[in-house]
């Protein structure tokens, strides 16, 4: 895991700016998820590439809903 809590807290803090839309932060034993409430292909693209500008791998369910760091 690259990213930290306080990496996860900006990501959070920038889409809530930029998009009006507030993404769950899930703090796990494995590391971190982030979902959605509802699918949002913009918002999904700023997070993945947040998350990848950090040397995350992240991965998507097909609903769209929930990321994951690999």
């Amino acid at each position: 895991m690259k990213i930290t809590l306080i990496d996860a807290g900006q990501l959070q803090r920038e889409i809530e700016e930029q998009f009006n839309v507030h993404i769950h932060i899930h703090d796990t034993c494995g590391g971190f998820y982030f979902t959605l409430d509802e699918p949002n292909e913009a918002v999904a693209s700023y997070l993945t590439e947040f998350l990848t500008a950090r040397g995350e791998k992240v991965t998507r369910t097909d609903d769209g809903l929930a990321f994951g760091l690999a």
